[in-house]
């Protein structure tokens, strides 16, 4: 009676793991090599397209997205092309962790304008040294970047002082 109650406990369990097996839902490692980019990209675009997602709620879409590894670069890419504001998108990246490059690399591949993107950049806290060499790899620059071997800046020479003029007329000699 035991050894019958271990053997069927025994076939309940093989049949219960071949089951689970059987209808596991596929993940996106399951997929190959080649496949993966494409199931990444259509299920970033139906996470960052979901009507409800407006207004704050891209930023916890953009940082849930972002936190799941689906890349930095391709989720802002993703965000702005589908008509989200470049400026929370860009925000919401920083503030989840992302490189600062891969964020305006990816908003500038989307069609973002360099100013704006450097402006948002820096709002969310990024260093403006990394923003202007992003921008200098992407082929874009917004100003001058000091680097180590540059000579000190010359300060600006103030203009010279106009000599005085005529003392005033009093109105008292009439």
């Amino acid at each position: 009676m035991l050894k019958d109650i271990k053997i069927f406990s025994l076939a309940l369990v093989i049949l219960l793991l071949f089951f689970g097996l059987v209808f596991a839902k596929s993940t996106v490692k399951d997929t190959f090599p080649g496949q993966q980019r494409e199931v990444e990209q259509a299920s970033l675009k139906a996470i960052l397209s979901d009507k409800g997602v407006a207004g704050s709620d891209i930023c916890r879409a953009v940082h849930a997205t972002i936190t799941a590894e689906m890349g930095v670069r391709a989720v802002v890419k993703t965000a702005v092309e589908l008509g989200h504001s470049v400026c929370p998108v860009v925000k919401c990246a920083i503030h989840a962790g992302g490189r600062v490059e891969e964020v305006i690399g990816g908003a500038m591949e989307a069609g973002a304008t360099s100013d704006v993107v450097s402006r948002c950049a820096i709002d969310a806290g990024a260093d403006a040294k990394k923003i202007e060499v992003s921008l200098l790899e992407a082929g874009l620059s917004l100003g001058y970047v000091e680097t180590e071997g540059d000579p000190p800046l010359e300060p600006p020479v103030p203009p010279p002082i106009p000599p005085p003029g005529p003392p005033p007329i009093s109105n008292s000699s009439f």
